[in-house]
């Protein structure tokens, strides 16, 4: 996830197996199942949910039933937040037009853009097939890209950082089972009378750059070909090979290999309801407003048929996103909880 506004951008990083819990750590572990002394409650707990849900009430986290039926650290646990990347502007910009984010649900590539005066900047973020992230910022005037990036991660007790020659790093464990955590952040440059600085271990500081490309990885120590066991293994050189191969590619054949894999599965579905549609089925109407401008009037009950239409076939199609992009053939099974980790940190940084 990412979120931000001109001079600021906040990479969240989410990462399935960044899982707490576990046998390794407790002996009275039971596989994710509730102790026979705590089954009563559990259930008692439950019912509560399933009556609250069935007469329309709101649930919140801090419902004492609601918190009874969610999982604990000596349970099944639960999947938590793995790290952040924070990219600034060194030099605030006050004054910009045409600011614009969004995601191509098509492509599955988000973008940003506005001007300066007369200089367009841009950000691409996008990839799959090579298990790397790519965000890449572009200037169309020479040398104006001047930015700090900063890696971090919030399990502070054992992270160790790194910074060497344009690559940033960190290292740490779960406190909970002691399960390694690792990322690593590769800053690629064009633009040779650009400086770039180490300042601190988790920081660079890059000035009068064309164009800076980061390429990130981010993984754990636990493995599925060891299950049901709990292995736990280093996974720097796994990251480490998956980043060198990305940083010494090209970057035009990432994006082709994303694009590839993505819209293979992206585009075998179409859905039409009977309106008016562009060539790729996506419902048209004669002003299309943007997403949140359709919210809004959707939720007044002011959205002419059309519109509704359109926006009822963007959730479909977002929906699809989403689970085209956290869950594939292998990998572990898909949960809402944690996925898109600090929404409200997003939410509070785009306000």
């Amino acid at each position: 996830m990412f979120g931000g506004s001109v001079n600021y951008e906040r990479l969240i990083l989410s990462e399935e197996s960044c899982w707490t819990g576990g046998p390794q750590e407790y002996a009275s572990y039971l596989g994710g199942n509730v102790p026979k002394d705590q089954a009563s409650q559990k259930q008692e707990a439950l019912a509560r949910m399933q009556q609250a849900l069935a007469e329309k009430r709101i649930l919140k986290p801090t419902m004492p039933y609601v918190k009874d039926v969610m999982g604990d650290e000596e349970g099944f646990g639960r999947q938590v937040e793995f790290g952040e990347i924070v990219v600034e502007e060194v030099n605030l910009r006050e004054s910009v037009r045409d600011y614009r984010r969004e995601l191509d649900l098509e492509k599955g590539i988000a973008r940003v853009s506005y001007s300066v005066g007369k200089t367009l900047f841009s950000r691409q973020l996008c990839s799959y097939p090579d298990a790397v992230c790519i965000l890449r910022m572009q200037s169309s005037a020479p040398r104006s890209i001047n930015i700090r990036v900063s890696l971090s991660t919030p399990h502070t007790t054992t992270a160790e950082y790194s910074n060497i020659h344009n690559r940033l790093g960190f290292k740490s464990h779960l406190d909970s089972n002691n399960l390694a955590i690792e990322a690593q952040v590769a800053v690629k440059t064009e633009g040779a009378t650009g400086i770039s600085l180490a300042t601190s271990p988790q920081q660079i500081v890059l000035m009068g750059f064309d164009t800076v490309t980061l390429y990130y990885t981010f993984g754990t120590g636990w493995s599925a070909n060891a299950f049901p066991e709990f292995a736990n293994m280093d996974p720097h050189e796994r990251l480490t090979g998956v980043l060198d191969k990305a940083v010494t590619g090209w970057y035009g054949d990432l994006v082709n290999k994303h694009l590839s894999d993505y819209g293979g599965l992206f585009s075998r579905f179409r859905l039409e309801f009977g309106v008016d549609q562009d060539d790729k089925g996506t419902s048209v109407g004669k002003n299309i407003l943007t997403t949140d401008q359709l919210v809004v009037k959707n939720h007044r009950g002011t959205l002419p048929a059309s519109e509704e239409s359109y926006l009822e076939t963007l959730l479909v199609q977002y929906s699809r996103y989403l689970l085209i992009t956290s869950s594939r053939p292998g990998s572990l099974p898909l949960t809402g909880n944690g996925v898109w980790a600090s929404n409200d940190k997003i939410a509070s940084t785009l306000s």
